[in-house]
């Protein structure tokens, strides 16, 4: 029995270091998911080992059949798309199996995390009251009730669920969150003007085109004057664009559907054998914004009018204001001075930036006459919790600018949560988000929710 537990133990250790080592050498910026995975990964195991021995000697050989299969495809999966994603290029991978592989691997591995949750809080707290109590025991003698036990199965099998439902059903339940402007900066000609900001597409993470389908959908029924994409359009490479192109083309909107790149847009999150191969990849990629007529703004702006009336509509390059100073794959091409050049400053002006840590570290401190700034970046961290006009996130804890409408000073942030996912192939409380600004010219409340 013993031989077998190093046996299986290696089978998981294994998993591990493939998935550390080849996944960080695949994408150079996700340090963290690695990680993550590994940390869940022995949960699975830990859980293994756990109910083993009750399942061998009270469970029909179907029933450990399942268990062994259950226990073990996580793992395996981890094997494969490690050696999978180091022999072929993601790039090239399906759709399905970019988003499947990861996504089967973390849905299973959260639900063996959470069954083992209930297990380790218990054990370590029986541990610390049998040294209160000064009696000799070792860790690994400490067992579970039977009512521990099945709280842990139902836990697991919940998130299990839970999870299933929210990827299949919910990722792409798109909600519309419209938001009001009133500001007397805004001119008499552009009241009720409405813009539609979308967000984080992360496009290569769709298996089809019938989501995107029922975006472009959704966006036109608001009859928009202008459209902004505020960053990341790809997870990796320009390449991931192509299947969609003549969905998103059919976007419409009076002034046009204007775009920035996002720390995604610029092929960073990949190893590229040559340099030249990622400046390609930019280059196709800016000829398929061409191809769809969205106008791509590297550090510019754009007048746009209204009859005698006219406001300015910027667009930045990617800044990351938290780059680390030995980060060389920080992608910090945003250059306001640039984006500001011959603007007039007494106009009302719009700013599209993808990272909203800019709206804090440049925009209110350099920037005063910014009168609304719309970013995206954040996700909202994916889950949360979203209700009417009530809304929190995961990242809340952390304090700051994460999702919504923040007013500082007499400058106003929009943060969308976007629409597409990354990593965690689904959405839990917090919704794929197309956001409807009316801009309005009244000297009324600054602020007002629909």
């Amino acid at each position: 029995m013993k031989k077998q537990n190093y046996i299986i133990l290696s089978f998981f250790l294994l998993a591990a270091v493939l998935m550390n080592v080849l996944f960080v050498n695949t994408f150079p910026r996700t340090h963290s998911v690695p990680r993550v995975l590994t940390l869940m990964l022995f949960a699975n195991a830990y859980v293994f080992f756990v109910f083993r021995k009750s399942v061998h000697q009270k469970q029909s050989a179907f029933l450990q059949t399942l268990f062994y299969l259950f226990s073990f495809t996580a793992p395996a999966l981890m094997i494969i798309y490690a050696v999978g994603i180091s022999t072929y290029s993601v790039i090239h991978w399906t759709p399905a199996m970019r988003t499947g592989g990861i996504g089967s691997i973390i849905i299973l591995l959260q639900s063996f995390m959470m069954a083992a949750f209930p297990l380790i809080i218990a054990k370590i707290l029986r541990f610390f009251k049998y040294i209160k109590q000064k009696k000799s025991i070792q860790f690994n003698e400490i067992s579970y009730s039977p009512f521990l036990l099945m709280s842990s199965v139902l836990l697991g099998f919940l998130v299990l669920i839970s999870s299933l439902f929210f990827a299949f059903f919910r990722v792409t339940a798109y909600k519309t969150n419209e938001v009001e402007i009133t500001d007397s900066r805004v001119p008499k000609g552009f009241d009720n003007y409405r813009i539609v900001q979308i967000s984080d597409a992360h496009i290569g993470s769709f298996t089809s085109t019938k989501p995107l389908e029922k975006l472009v959908s959704k966006i036109n029924q608001l009859n928009p004057d202008l459209v902004v994409f505020t960053g990341d359009i790809v997870n990796y490479s320009a390449f991931e664009m192509l299947p969609y192109l003549d969905v998103l083309k059919s976007i419409q909107a009076k002034d046009g559907v204007f775009a920035i790149r996002g720390n995604h847009d610029y092929g960073n999150y990949l190893y590229w054998k040559h340099p030249e191969d990622s400046l390609k990849m930019i280059q196709n990629m800016e000829s398929s914004f061409q191809k769809i007529n969205w106008h791509l703004m590297k550090n510019e702006s754009v007048i746009l009018h209204r009859n005698a009336d006219s406001i300015v509509l910027c667009g930045t390059e990617n800044f990351a204001p938290k780059r680390k100073p030995n980060d060389k794959h920080a992608i910090q091409n945003g250059d306001f001075t640039k984006t500001f050049t011959n603007v007039d400053t007494s106009d009302f002006i719009v700013l599209l930036t993808h990272d909203p840590g800019a709206f804090d570290s440049v925009v209110q401190k350099k920037y005063p006459f910014v009168a609304l700034t719309l970013s995206g970046h954040t996700h909202g961290a994916q889950i949360g919790i979203s209700y009417k006009h009530f809304s929190r996130s995961l990242l809340s804890l952390k304090g700051g600018h994460w999702g919504g409408l923040y007013k500082e000073g007499n400058q106003y942030l929009y943060i969308n949560v976007g629409f597409g996912f990354n990593v965690f192939p689904f959405r839990i409380g917090m919704p794929p988000e197309i956001t409807l600004l009316t801009l309005k010219h009244k000297d009324e409340q600054p602020i007002g929710f629909k």
